[in-house]
């Protein structure tokens, strides 16, 4: 089973990645916490082990999804993390890290989840999997 990290300080929006990830996708689990200090802890005291991605909010007060992803790319370099956002950044661009999910979030949802799932496969090798 897969499992999905949700990082965003909105719970509207978290509770919306969550129902759209599980209507399509039944069979992924998904947790939710409210910043990147709350994901780093949890990360580095798994109780259910490393999710295999994990969808972060760009924007978010006290640590930053930029900020975050830098962190766990050097904690956990094999986790897979994807920035979102609801406001588009200049040039689709944020310290390094690209965000396409800006443009799949308004593209819709099947859009989103191809655009999560081919970012997961990609930082895979490539791989393809079922999530």
């Amino acid at each position: 089973m897969r499992t999905i990290l949700i990082v965003d300080d909105c719970s509207d929006m978290a509770c919306l990645i969550a129902d759209v990830i599980k209507t399509t996708h039944p069979q992924v689990k998904t947790t939710h916490v409210k910043s990147g200090e709350h994901a780093l802890e949890m990360l580095n005291n798994p109780v259910e082990g490393h999710p295999d991605i994990v969808v972060t909010d760009l924007q978010m007060p006290g640590m930053c999804g930029c900020e975050l992803a830098k962190r766990i790319r050097k904690l956990h370099p094999h986790l897979c993390v994807v920035l979102t956002s609801t406001v588009e950044p200049p040039e689709h661009k944020a310290h390094g890290f690209v965000t396409k999910a800006y443009l799949a979030l308004k593209a819709g949802q099947g859009k989103w989840l191809e655009l999560i799932f081919g970012i997961y496969e990609k930082h895979n090798g490539g791989k393809h999997v079922n999530p």
